[in-house]
């Protein structure tokens, strides 16, 4: 719809056969391809399963304010990066020591959430004397 009323402007101003209506025109069909290749409906659907997968939950539904985060976040994380960052927080004591019951779909649609627990490598975990880093701490 966007693109037909871009096209019709621009053979207003430069005519039906320019090549420069053609070369915007490929630009935006690149363009509008590209922010909707980054997050499907199919990826949020994958996150989804992700999460059950790795706390062993049933979650059935997002909100659409939770499915627009998850699309945002997509733009800087893939797949793996949030898999990785939900196992990191699920190994974490203090959601171990709660069950679980902060991890949920919503909490890791936060971006903040994402950049934190994938910045949490396994290796430091092992390390000896290692304590997970206290963040939004109020003092």
């Amino acid at each position: 719809m966007i693109l037909k009323h871009l096209e019709n402007e621009l053979d207003r101003i430069f005519g039906p056969f320019s090549e420069e209506k053609t070369a915007i025109l490929n630009a935006a069909k690149k363009d509008i391809d590209s922010m909707t290749s980054v997050a499907s409906g199919d990826d949020v659907l994958k996150i989804l399963n992700i999460f059950n997968e790795v706390f062993q939950k049933r979650s059935r539904v997002m909100t659409k304010k939770v499915v627009n985060k998850y699309k945002e976040i997509l733009k800087h994380f893939s797949l793996d990066d949030i898999k990785v960052a939900m196992e990191n927080a699920k190994d974490d004591e203090f959601h171990s020591e709660n069950n679980h019951k902060y991890c949920t779909v919503e909490y890791f649609s936060r971006l903040e959430q994402i950049d934190k627990w994938t910045n949490v490598s396994k290796e430091d975990k092992k390390k000896e004397g290692f304590v997970m880093p206290k963040f939004n701490v109020r003092g």
